[in-house]
């Protein structure tokens, strides 16, 4: 029997006393004036933190520049679906097309009209939609034992945290910090480092956090990262463990010394990191 229905859009006032009014995606945080769109909170971060337009679609070609260079490496890591052997989104970007890009988003802070402009956000500067999967088998060391496993990197550990649902994006960086000094580790210990940037101004936050701490920028999604691959809702974090895992082996130190750690953000108000090291032992 075929058949359809309207899709279903939630209800609810953005202000206290106001009439409910339909809202476009879930509510990320309970109070609604501080569960900004998502756009709009990434263009508030990067006119406070001084991020321009021009920056944030340097950061954005530079990542498809990346994944286009690393396209044979990374058909290693995908599944063919439908003839598909390998991602299909990165593209060459020249500075005709970057200025072309329309415009998603502006701060609403106080400010010039052309402060607003220059610190914008365009659709070049953002992680798009995308539909992908990831799998990462976790087993135990006993299992490693009775299975005859040889696992292609330990889990040494994981952090979660929250903070503001008004600035999201910062979170990741805070939960891989944390974990880093729960672990004893440095930045500079790290072999691959992949952040799943949602928007460009993540990665540049990174960047800049991550020179300012001595260690190598340039270990930051080295193939391209999520502005290059797309944001498959649900599955982010899972893709971008999975590309920390393959740089690991791809590395092949012949020791067990390699460390990697993935990052994201969460809407709402979310932040995780996981660390991880390679191994080629049978536990």
């Amino acid at each position: 029997e075929a058949w359809s229905r309207a899709p279903i859009r939630a209800t609810r006032p953005l202000h206290a006393g106001d009439s409910a009014v339909p809202y476009e995606r879930p509510p990320f945080a309970p109070l609604p004036h501080e569960d900004p769109d998502l756009l709009l909170a990434a263009a508030r971060y990067a006119a406070s933190a001084g991020y321009s337009r021009a920056a944030q679609d340097s950061y954005a070609a530079a990542s498809h520049a990346r994944a286009l260079a690393s396209a044979a490496a990374l058909a290693r890591e995908i599944i063919p679906v439908a003839g598909i052997t390998q991602d299909a989104f990165p593209r060459v970007l020249r500075q005709r097309q970057l200025d072309r890009m329309p415009v998603v988003a502006q701060t609403d802070a106080d400010m010039a009209d052309e402060a607003r402009r220059d610190h914008a956000v365009s659709t070049v500067a953002i992680s798009p939609k995308a539909d992908a999967a990831a799998l990462v088998l976790l087993v135990s060391k006993a299992a490693c034992r009775r299975w005859g496993l040889y696992p292609a990197a330990q889990w040494l550990g994981h952090q979660s945290l929250g903070g503001s649902p008004a600035m999201p994006l910062v979170l990741a960086f805070e939960a891989a910090w944390a974990l880093l000094q729960r672990e004893e580790l440095g930045w500079s210990q790290l072999a691959a480092i992949e952040l799943h940037d949602a928007f460009a101004v993540q990665g540049l936050q990174w960047q800049a956090l991550l020179q300012g701490q001595g260690a190598d920028a340039s270990l930051l999604n080295r193939h391209g990262g999520g502005i290059a691959r797309g944001h498959p809702i649900g599955a982010s974090a899972a893709v971008a463990l999975v590309r920390v895992l393959a740089d690991l082996e791809q590395a092949k130190t012949g020791t067990s010394a390699a460390l990697g750690l993935v990052a994201v953000a969460g809407a709402g108000g979310l932040g995780s990191a996981a660390l991880v090291r390679q191994t080629a032992l049978l536990y």
